[in-house]
């Protein structure tokens, strides 16, 4: 149980139901990248949600966040204005310029956990069909590594349940080898490049922490490669932004010890609006081959189910609502098992929650067909 595995997850700017970006993800190489340390076992998820932010839009009649910021976060127009009226969204002054460019931060959405950052770069020339080539980022918080972070480039395109569609809302050109010919220099000249940065549990909150993006090399590359392999680098760095960290802390703590199945509960869930922290409880198990058993003898789960389900006070249900994170017991031997043990879970979310609108959350476990679900209802 000591093994970590490295996982690595492409988040997608798509709008589209998760059913229908799994089929569209088969025709297209998305330029997501994601570094993150050794993990054990965990499902990263992106899927695609709405709720309803809690806040009023009478200061702005339309969002300024990037087109980016409310894809990464599965915002409506409504939704983006309702989040700016909140203490999440900051406009850091950070940038930097070499060889003609310029890089700074457009906007960020930041809570203890997450920062979501909309990195706008000028001045680069992009030939018509290309996405932006880079080098980095390097990204870290007080001087160390960041835990994990994600990087991409948005690239002008939705998904409007039938086609690929550009900003403006007509059909995308379509390549040869099947996917669609993105449009990453916006209206103004810019491209937006965006990055998630994680604290996973490990930094304490991210709020008055000093962060640090680095970029080295800028350029451009043909769609369906890699953005540093087939780069063609036209400025060189590096560009370094640094800030502090601003944004929302708010959070809940719900103690529940709720049987999962299997002899698992869960122990504890804390909710942010950006992020999950989950603790379960497993019981003493043996390892043999690749199965658990418990005491008795019956074979037992090795992960704890998921959390998949968040179910609002009005009734409405989100389910894919975990992203990026980690998942691991806290045991480094065999012989640890036989005592029982915690097993921890830090996870960004796929969309902005109020946390005391939640009434219940629903867990699953197995395989398509044959899955096990397990609602636990919050109080208050």
């Amino acid at each position: 149980m000591s093994e970590r595995d490295v996982i690595r997850k492409s988040l997608s700017y798509l709008h589209a139901s998760g059913d229908t970006l799994q089929e569209v993800y088969k025709m297209i190489e998305k330029e997501k990248s994601k570094k993150g340390r050794p993990i054990y076992r965990t499902a990263l998820i992106a899927a695609i949600i709405a709720v309803l932010l809690i806040g009023t839009a009478a200061a702005i009649s339309y969002s300024s966040l990037s087109e980016g910021l409310k894809g990464r976060l599965r915002l409506t127009e409504e939704e983006a204005i309702a989040l700016e009226n909140t203490e999440l969204v900051t406009c850091p002054s950070a940038s930097d310029t070499h060889d003609g460019v310029t890089v700074a931060i457009e906007k960020a959405v930041v809570n203890g956990e997450v920062a979501h950052l909309a990195l706008r770069i000028e001045g680069m020339t992009i030939p018509e069909g290309y996405r932006l080539g880079w080098d980095g980022p390097e990204v870290t918080i007080d001087g160390e590594s960041a835990p994990g972070w994600g990087a991409g480039v948005y690239e002008g395109l939705h998904w409007n349940g039938t086609r690929f569609v550009y900003d403006d809302g007509t059909p995308a050109e379509m390549a040869e080898e099947g996917y669609p010919i993105p449009r990453v220099v916006r209206e103004d000249g810019s491209v937006e490049f965006d990055i998630d940065v994680y604290g996973l549990g490990e930094t304490g909150s991210l709020l008055g922490k000093e962060i640090t993006v680095t970029l080295y090399r800028l350029g451009f590359a043909p769609t369906g490669y890699e953005p540093v392999e087939a780069a063609t680098f036209t400025a060189e760095g590096p560009w370094v932004l640094t800030w502090t960290a601003e944004g929302s802390d708010t959070s809940r703590t719900w103690a529940l010890n709720a049987p999962l199945g299997h002899g698992i509960t869960v122990k504890s869930v804390t909710l942010s609006q950006l992020s999950a922290h989950i603790e379960y409880a497993f019981p003493p198990m043996t390892i043999v081959g690749d199965h658990a058993y418990d005491e008795n003898g019956d074979e037992i789960l090795e992960d704890p189910p998921e959390l998949y389900t968040i179910v609002m006070k009005d009734g409405t249900e989100y389910s894919g609502v975990l992203g990026a994170g980690t998942s691991e017991p806290d045991v480094d031997e065999a012989s640890e098992l036989e005592n029982g043990f915690t097993y921890s879970a830090d996870m960004e979310l796929t969309h902005v929650v109020d946390p005391d609108e939640v009434a219940a959350l629903v867990f699953r476990a197995g395989e398509k067909g044959n899955r096990q679900t397990y609602t636990v209802a919050l109080d208050g």
